[in-house]
């Protein structure tokens, strides 16, 4: 390997470890020595095992979904952060850069990534995790449209468990209903398209 090699090496390593600090920023609570992000990501992991049958099945990290309740209601400004993240693109080449050199592993993750896995967690939280509606339907009215499609997946968390509770949030359902038929992007469209379907699932009759 020759002098410049290394030093070159040693540049793209400290950038990618100053990019991954940079990006991991800021604090939040920790959890048996873990950030509370790096349980909701290992919870939104989903791992294939199979059974002495030989049949292939999904199984989550019971640890993680543990730890995920056990933070409890203290979870909620950091939620409320991954799904109002968005990627510039300055940012998307940092993190595709990042993600796509094998010097050092390192997953930095995505507005979107972090959008599933926060959506993961309300559901991973469950009944609580219904007083975060009213920041979530703040959410679903930023400027921004990605923010928007984030907010309306976490929706879709809350809604699916408690199909009436969610019936009930009369916010909720004008939120998602205003998002379906008006908003002008296409990606909200379709995501409040199956928040709207969860809330309103239509008839046998309507089916034929």
């Amino acid at each position: 390997m020759t002098r410049r090699l290394v030093i070159l090496t040693m540049l793209s390593v400290l950038l990618i470890g100053g990019v991954a600090c940079w990006l991991s920023l800021p604090t939040e609570p920790v959890y048996n020595g873990k950030k509370l992000t790096d349980w909701i990501y290992c919870s939104k992991t989903v791992r294939y095992s199979h059974n002495p049958d030989g049949l292939w099945f999904t199984r989550r990290d019971e640890e993680a979904d543990s730890a995920i309740r056990a933070v409890g209601t203290n979870m909620f400004p950091v939620i409320l952060r991954m799904l109002a993240t968005t990627d510039g693109k300055f940012k998307t080449r940092i993190i595709s850069f990042v993600n796509g050199q094998s010097i050092v592993k390192y997953h930095l993750h995505s507005a979107d990534e972090k959008a599933d896995a926060a959506a993961s967690a309300i559901s991973v939280l469950g009944e609580p995790a219904k007083l975060l509606a009213p920041s979530i339907f703040q959410l679903g009215t930023d400027s921004n449209a990605k923010v928007r499609v984030h907010a309306l997946r976490a929706i879709e968390s809350l809604i699916y468990p408690d199909r009436e509770w969610a019936r009930s949030q009369h916010a909720l359902d004008h939120l998602v209903s205003s998002s379906f038929f008006q908003d002008p992007d296409a990606q909200v469209r379709r995501a409040a398209f199956l928040s709207f379907s969860l809330l309103h699932p239509p008839t046998i009759e309507q089916c034929f």
